[in-house]
């Protein structure tokens, strides 16, 4: 005899005028919710196996009787509730109505759930910066995070609160601010640091338009938004397929560094290319503002008679953007490496989050000294690994490399994949291109306290043979994303999730 298919109600159907509602969901998003009076509720977004979301709603009374039944991420099954019209300042869903939980309202898991809809559906660029989105409905948005502030404190409402600016774009490259407000910020600033993906696509749900002066913005909604960092969904598996294959394989030429050496144009390309040392004669970090993230130098504003200088002691710094002197600073990293391949060697500058993907770990932390060695850090421990290890380099020509002869080249990206590096491929090497370090290379290099050597050579013993980068004999090719999970203990994956605000 064939099993009987229990019947569910579509959530698109639920309307007032019954109470004898099934419907089977997955509870998506859930939330304590305070008001000025203290009354607590717990606030849903219940999603079914169509994709259609409702909000439901559980009344203070009726927390204890289903707060423990119910947690964000299972799916169950509801029996017997109320609707209501949908009349929140900030609606979740489009469904005209909410649901109810009464008394008698029956909660069962569901064992037969052989989906897992999130009703992710994130909302075009095009859409929040043209206006043509209803400010009262909340929406989601997953881009990449290409700029980011240091966390500010700033006055709302009479209490200071925490606040982070980022800019994400989308795979045409169209450009939207993000702020994040209060405790999240905190956490979404730790979280991009950890963070060692290649690239960090940023998933906000639930959040809502700001305008301000005709300009729109994207912000959270406090504790009803939640926040993620590369989670493991397909459209950020698309996202990130997208972006970096696209811009490696079709948008940008890769090239040797003779190549790039010889270059007279102002270009980006890849570079395939092993990590010889690490010139550290030009320091490890840099000096920025804990406001606005620009960097700061020290101030001269002293003339003497003689026509130089003299440091004004009172007014050590100064911030360019924030106009003021002596602000907070913070240290952010810098990296001098140089590297090698099979046609020459040159410079790489590699700053702030860039250089975090290299060191598997928040600056702060790398500074810390060791215990047992107080004379090292946990950065020069990090950056003696680096040594020997080959990476893909999206590099910056600019005038002053082709125009002045500066052989120092800005990274504007990292690339670790083992199959993507290995489908490095140029045209073949200009002849007569040396294969040993010159004489130039010793005496940037020669520096016995501060220059990370691949343990066991010597500048002048060291020699590779003229072979295919993609083919060169035991390259060590390593991918920054798996040492990153075994560096922060956390599966594979590397998914950062942020908590939701709470009051």
């Amino acid at each position: 005899m064939p099993t009987m298919v229990s019947y569910f109600d579509k959530v698109i159907d639920l309307k007032p005028g019954k109470t004898t509602w099934k419907i089977r969901v997955h509870i998506v998003r859930l939330w304590r919710q305070f008001t000025v009076a203290g009354i607590q509720s717990i606030e849903m977004v219940l999603v079914d196996s169509h994709g259609d979301a409702i909000h439901a709603t559980i009344s203070e009374e009726l927390v204890p009787t289903f707060e423990s039944n119910i947690l964000e991420g299972d799916s169950k099954i509801f029996y017997n509730f109320q609707l209501s019209l949908s009349t929140d300042s900030y609606r979740t869903t489009n469904h005209p109505y909410k649901i109810l939980l009464q008394d008698f309202t029956r909660v069962r898991f569901c064992e037969d759930m052989s989906f897992s809809s999130t009703g992710f559906k994130p909302c075009s660029f095009h859409d929040i910066l043209n206006g043509s989105l209803n400010p009262q409905y909340l929406f989601d948005i997953i881009g990449q995070v290409v700029e980011i502030s240091n966390v500010e404190i700033v006055s709302l409402n009479g209490k200071d609160t925490e606040k982070i600016s980022l800019e994400l774009k989308n795979p045409e490259d169209v450009r939207i601010p993000l702020v994040v407000w209060g405790k999240v910020a905190l956490e979404l600033s730790e979280s991009i640091e950890l963070i060692s993906e290649k690239t960090v696509i940023c998933v906000m749900r639930f959040a809502k338009v700001k305008v301000w002066k005709d300009r729109r913005s994207v912000c959270n909604a406090y504790n009803v938004s939640s926040i993620s960092l590369n989670p493991w969904m397909k459209e950020v598996d698309a996202f990130l397929s997208l972006s970096d294959e696209e811009d490696y394989f079709v948008q940008t030429p890769q090239k040797t560094i003779a190549e790039i050496l010889e270059t007279t144009k102002v270009e980006r390309c890849f570079l395939r290319c092993t990590i010889a040392a690490i010139d550290s004669d030009l320091g490890l970090h840099y000096m920025s503002c804990k406001g606005c993230g620009t960097k700061i130098d020290m101030l001269h504003n002293n003339l003497c008679a003689e026509g130089t200088y003299e440091l004004d002691r009172r007014f050590m710094f100064y911030c360019t953007k924030c106009k003021v002197l002596n602000p907070k600073r913070s240290l952010r990293p810098k990296l001098h490496l140089v590297v090698l391949d099979d046609t020459g060697h040159t410079k790489l500058l590699v700053l702030d989050s860039i250089a975090l993907q290299l060191l598997h770990q928040p600056f702060s932390h790398a500074m810390t000294p060791i215990k047992d060695n107080g004379d090292t850090s946990v950065l020069r421990t990090a950056l003696t690994k680096l040594v020997g290890k080959t990476y893909l380099f999206k590099i910056i020509i600019d005038r002053n490399n082709y125009q002045y002869k500066d052989d120092t080249f800005k990274v504007a990206k990292i690339i670790t994949s083992p199959y993507m590096m290995n489908e490095f491929d140029v045209s073949p090497y200009p002849k007569g291109c040396s294969n040993t370090f010159r004489t130039e290379f010793y005496k940037v290099s020669q520096i016995p306290e501060h220059a990370m050597l691949v343990p066991g050579s010597s500048y002048r013993s060291s020699k590779f043979k003229i072979m295919t980068p993609a083919k060169r004999e035991g390259s060590p090719i390593e991918s920054l994303e798996a040492n990153a999970y075994l560096s922060a203990d956390t599966k594979p994956g590397a998914s950062f999730w942020i908590k939701k605000e709470k009051h």
